[in-house]
């Protein structure tokens, strides 16, 4: 698996969809933006790219790379430090904020993240959908924005709903393979009759299903699985749902404690601090033999999101055990 660092001190398990970065030379100079305007390329770069565009303090300007775009949403990234060490603001409109993302022309207004790399460096996100062809796509600060200096780098412009990791590329387009996490023939590692599942998380908010983790028999009808949707998150025995509520944005500590009674599952269920919650459900998820972290790749259904940590037991923990474990 690959690992994220740019959560905190602790690394995190990273996994994401296969994707493409259509932009090609994303760390190249000046001469690899073919509509450019009042920049100029960077007398030293950042962390470990090569090169960077210097945009100046003053005036209109803009970096916009050629890619062909078609009616559908797209994501775009860029790496920039700001001269004056400032955290950037990405503008919705050419009146706010010190700059704007450009995707096939238009102003980027969705999903817009602001996200630290360290040492002032960050990385600037947000998606859009391009309702015609369309090559213009980078970034432009316009001079009725907040006028200061910076550089660029690392550009990224990817078909999705939401940015991923960064993909350098060169003189054509990059693909990154779809992350995989999974592992069979683990029964003797899972309490076939009962057990507990734990996951700590860093989530954010997304319109389609995400799954952290799914222990089954390798279907989707032997299964208990721990998925978000929105801001909601839920446990599932087989069909059968549990709604947990809304999670905060951020960190998210979820432990699932199970005890298969015959045809019945019954769940001691507790989130972060929030009251346990404990039921059940015509369900027996037995066997379980096959553990997915983070996605269902049959499916499409990818976490984006990064793990600090899973841990699986034998037995169901007690509930002063549950409450240890999700404390945050």
């Amino acid at each position: 698996p690959r690992i994220d660092y740019t959560n905190g001190s602790c690394p995190s398990l990273l996994v994401e969809p296969q994707r493409t970065n259509l932009a090609l030379n994303s760390d190249g100079n000046l001469s690899t933006y073919p509509t450019a305007i009042n920049v100029t390329n960077a007398s030293s770069s950042f962390n470990s790219f090569t090169n960077a565009i210097q945009f100046p303090s003053t005036a209109l300007a803009l970096a916009y790379k050629t890619v062909i775009t078609t009616a559908q949403t797209y994501a775009i990234s860029v790496f920039i430090k700001m001269d004056d060490n400032s955290v950037p603001i990405i503008g919705t409109a050419s009146n706010n904020g010190n700059l704007c993302l450009i995707i096939a022309g238009n102003i980027a207004t969705n999903n817009l993240k602001v996200e630290s790399y360290g040492n002032n460096v960050y990385r600037l996100s947000g998606t859009a959908t391009s309702l015609a062809i369309n090559g213009n796509n980078g970034l432009i600060r316009y001079d009725t924005q907040v006028l200061k200096s910076f550089k660029i780098t690392g550009i990224q412009l990817e078909a999705g709903a939401y940015p991923t990791s960064y993909i350098p590329t060169i003189a054509s387009t990059v693909t990154r393979n779809a992350d995989v996490i999974s592992k069979t023939g683990i029964s003797s590692l899972i309490g076939q009759t009962e057990g507990t599942i734990f996951v700590d998380a860093n989530l954010s908010v997304n319109v389609n299903e995400r799954r952290l983790i799914s222990v089954s028999n390798g279907t989707e009808t032997q299964r208990i699985i721990i998925w978000t949707l929105g801001t909601v998150l839920y446990a599932t025995f087989n069909t059968m749902s549990v709604t947990l509520g809304n999670f905060p944005i951020g960190r998210t500590k979820i432990a699932v404690g199970y005890t298969i009674s015959g045809a019945n599952t019954i769940y001691n269920i507790k989130v972060n601090n929030n009251s346990l919650v404990s039921g059940s459900v015509v369900a027996a998820p037995n066997p379980l033999n096959s553990i997915n972290i983070g996605a269902n790749t049959s499916l499409g259904l990818f976490l984006q999101d990064s793990i600090n940590s899973i841990q699986i037991y034998k037995t169901a923990l007690s509930t002063t055990e549950l409450q240890s474990l999700t404390t945050l």
